[in-house]
């Protein structure tokens, strides 16, 4: 997805652009139900174990076996977050990136957002929204909310349309955001 193409169309069309969007939306409801049921559903699958297939001789002792190693997304996640606020960014995208590559929607708009604002990793606006993009889609409401925003002030090579960042906000409130309200009010227009 090609940054400046996820965001520009001409306001001029918004009015029209909008009602299609909340007819497509409806239809959205229902997948955005379908994955988070499949997110709850999937967390087990998450956790990837590796499991020597041998059995060790028994005179081996037993600290020398070897032992099953489990990777879990959501620790990745957080230990990745622990070293951003300790300044390690290459630990912490070696683990975002890590855990996105085990769906984990969390770690994907983390990981974007390090890309957004090339903080452990060279600056890449492109690589950045399809992360944020893939981490709404399997109901990151946080990831939403930043693409509203980015299309709403049209930041980092995205272009400026409301339209769409109306769209990403009523995703992100359907996902439960609380803070969208006063951004989608400001492009209604109410005050």
């Amino acid at each position: 997805m090609a940054a400046k193409s996820s965001c520009g169309e001409a306001p001029s069309a918004a009015a029209a652009e909008l009602a299609t969007l909340r007819k497509t939306l409806a239809t959205r409801d229902a997948e955005i139900a379908a994955l988070r049921a499949e997110i709850a559903s999937s967390r087990a699958a998450a956790t990837v174990q590796l499991i020597p297939v041998a059995k060790t001789p028994e005179r081996t002792p037993p600290q020398e076996q070897p032992a099953a190693i489990v990777v879990d997304a959501s620790r990745l996640n957080r230990e990745a977050l622990q070293a951003v606020s300790t300044g390690d960014y290459r630990a912490a995208v070696a683990k975002f990136r890590r855990a996105a590559e085990l769906d984990d929607a969390a770690a994907m708009a983390n990981l974007g957002t390090m890309y957004l604002n090339g903080t452990g990793v060279s600056q890449d606006a492109h690589q950045a929204l399809q992360l944020l993009v893939k981490a709404a889609n399997k109901g990151n409401r946080t990831a939403a909310e930043n693409l509203g925003t980015l299309c709403e002030y049209g930041l980092s090579g995205v272009a400026q349309n409301p339209v769409r960042a109306y769209q990403w906000y009523e995703v992100a409130a359907r996902l439960g955001s609380t803070t969208v309200q006063t951004s989608m009010a400001r492009i209604r227009g109410d005050n």
